[in-house]
């Protein structure tokens, strides 16, 4: 289609940048809502609930090979290496979340890899 992997890297970036944008927005957002809900609850007196609702875990689709452990809206997941947004998803030997860079060094090293052996 004469579109060169270059240009098709930069457009990826592209996307990813604008991606994380919305991202911090709408992280924004859910903390507005979360402390409004915290000072509504605490007005009414009402103990706040003790643990987020978890969703069935998900298998990793497509190219991406970190196991998806499901929806998490807040706090957001971070990359346990360098802190950035990883989708909360991560290692399944290990529970641990990683971005896919970090995932990629971690996996042949994972010391939950080693343990099942």
């Amino acid at each position: 289609t004469g579109v060169s992997t270059g240009d098709l890297m930069l457009r990826m970036d592209s996307l990813e940048r604008e991606m994380d944008k919305k991202w911090r927005s709408v992280e924004s957002m859910l903390a507005d809502i979360a402390q409004a809900l915290a000072t509504g609850q605490a007005a009414a007196g009402v103990e706040p609930a003790q643990s987020e609702p978890q969703l069935t875990p998900e298998q990793p689709t497509g190219s991406d090979t970190r196991y998806d452990f499901g929806l998490r809206l807040w706090p957001a997941a971070q990359c346990g290496q360098c802190q950035a947004r990883c989708r909360n998803r991560g290692c399944r030997e290990c529970q641990e979340r990683f971005c896919a860079p970090c995932y990629q060094e971690h996996r042949t090293q994972c010391p939950g890899r080693f343990a099942r052996r």
